[in-house]
């Protein structure tokens, strides 16, 4: 009896992993295809697309809070709807990160954000932003990217404007630093490139 009542919980046991494991394949499987219809729609510049896609799957849970913020500050930026934008942005980093890819999109929000209050000429506000930030990402050992780079260049460029030259010239350098690492690390074309452009920024200004 005791024999057969263990068989039945082993029987069980394997059907709830089935079961999840599959559940974990499909979620995966729907990220993927979320991902390809958001890249699709920034490929687009269909920018009205591409909130209605955060929207939809982030209540299905298909796309995180952290994602789905980011992508919605980028279409309202890129639609010229500066404030919705600096607000979807500003709620994103204070959510919690959960995972690499929460880790990934939380710098690029920071980096988003730090660039636009910089063109506002909100100085301190850039600061507010990218010193936290900063150090979230090496919390969590992930500085070897363009986003954390150009944090330090912001943070840089802000001091040099606020009339501290001395400071400027060492975040520039940490900046330098990391940009040659990316360059020389990283195969990703998009951080690549905005390497490039932060190293020729830094050695012209």
């Amino acid at each position: 009896m005791r024999k057969h009542i263990f068989e039945l919980i082993a029987v069980a046991v394997v059907i709830l992993l089935s079961t999840a494991c599959t559940e974990h394949q499909q979620m995966s499987q729907k990220e993927k295809e979320v991902d390809s219809l958001m890249n699709a729609a920034y490929k687009q510049h269909d920018y009205k697309r591409i909130i209605t896609l955060a929207d939809l799957h982030q209540q299905s849970g298909s796309l995180s809070d952290m994602k789905a913020g980011y992508w919605r500050g980028y279409a309202y930026q890129r639609m010229r709807e500066i404030p919705i934008a600096e607000k979807e942005w500003k709620s994103a980093l204070e959510l919690e990160i959960g995972n690499r890819e929460d880790l990934e999109y939380y710098a690029k929000t920071a980096n988003r954000l730090a660039s636009l209050l910089f063109v506002k000429f909100d100085y301190q506000g850039t600061i507010r932003v990218a010193f936290p930030a900063i150090e979230v990402m090496k919390k969590n050992d992930y500085t070897l990217n363009a986003d954390y780079a150009n944090l330090h260049t912001y943070i840089g460029n802000c001091q040099l404007k606020l009339g501290h030259p001395d400071e400027a010239a060492s975040n520039y350098a940490l900046a330098y630093d990391h940009y040659l690492k990316v360059t020389k690390a990283d195969d990703e074309i998009a951080d690549y490139t905005s390497s490039i452009i932060g190293i020729i920024y830094i050695i012209t200004t």
